[in-house]
């Protein structure tokens, strides 16, 4: 298993951060009818009074440009004041800044894990997601399998299917929690099933290994597609294999080579040297 890759980092939209009331802000009106500058000087106004939505919402408009001109430090100073005011979608998107470098002269893992958890006891499952990835990874802060195992949980909880994946793997080795496979294949499946291209190669080497289930190749090379489909290289590999062989599906050796293809033009060492060996 251990597919299990860093992730890219969220940023939280402005409409969706809206908060009880906000329909009836003009500024917010005049967001959605594309008037960026009108929405621009009105939430300015109301950031002047310390209101802590539109220090967000600069923070937004100097992030992307939108009535402004593209200001990373300007976004950065917004979201900062936005989240000492315990704003919780700016303190996630401080994270990401803080943690991609954004706006200033370096990346800072370290503060982006401040910011993150706080955003995180404020229950938002992305900032558990990061900031368990944080504890995962010793990225900025000190590594620790059993922080990084009850955020994922936390996150996993609500539904984030990274969360549910990277838990699963823990679950898998034994990493943080106690070894069990069961609950790997559990929260493989939920993850896999909401669309997780990375849960559902993991779940088809579960069933085409035995690991916690019955060993079922169909099954596993049906989970494999799945995320082959994705453009997963690892899935499109493992399913050439299965075709190349017969293993799990009917033997097709034109369909095998087209995925070991594929995963060889995303860099996949194995598919590259298969072909080699095939003479293609």
């Amino acid at each position: 298993m251990s597919h299990m890759p860093y992730g890219a980092n969220r940023r939280t939209p402005l409409t969706a951060a809206a908060p009880p009331g906000a329909e009836t802000d003009q500024a917010l009106t005049a967001y959605k009818a594309g008037e960026f500058t009108q929405a621009a000087e009105l939430w300015r106004q109301q950031a002047a009074d310390g209101n802590a939505w539109a220090e967000f919402c600069l923070g937004v408009l100097h992030e992307k440009g939108q009535g402004v001109k593209p200001d990373p430090a300007q976004s950065l100073e917004w979201y900062r004041k936005s989240a000492g005011h315990g704003f919780k979608d700016a303190q996630l998107n401080l994270a990401a800044m803080y943690e991609a470098g954004e706006g200033m002269d370096t990346v800072d893992a370290a503060e982006a894990g401040l910011w993150y958890e706080k955003a995180a006891e404020q229950g938002d499952a992305c900032a558990q997601y990061r900031l368990a990835l944080l504890y995962d990874r010793g990225r900025g802060l000190q590594k620790d399998p059993l922080k990084a195992a009850g955020w994922y949980r936390r996150a996993a909880e609500q539904g984030h299917a990274m969360a549910q994946n990277n838990l699963a793997d823990m679950y898998g080795v034994g990493e943080g929690v106690e070894q069990d496979d069961a609950e790997a294949l559990r929260l493989f499946q939920r993850s896999a099933e909401q669309g997780n291209a990375y849960a559902q190669v993991n779940l088809g080497f579960m069933h085409d290994e035995g690991v916690g289930v019955p060993r079922d190749h169909a099954e596993a090379a049906k989970w494999y597609r799945l995320a082959a489909n994705q453009g997963d290289a690892v899935a499109q590999f493992n399913l050439a294999e299965m075709l190349h062989r017969g293993v799990g599906v009917h033997q097709n050796l034109l369909q095998a080579v087209r995925w070991y293809r594929m995963a060889a033009a995303q860099g996949h060492l194995a598919a590259v040297k298969k072909l080699k060996r095939m003479g293609l």
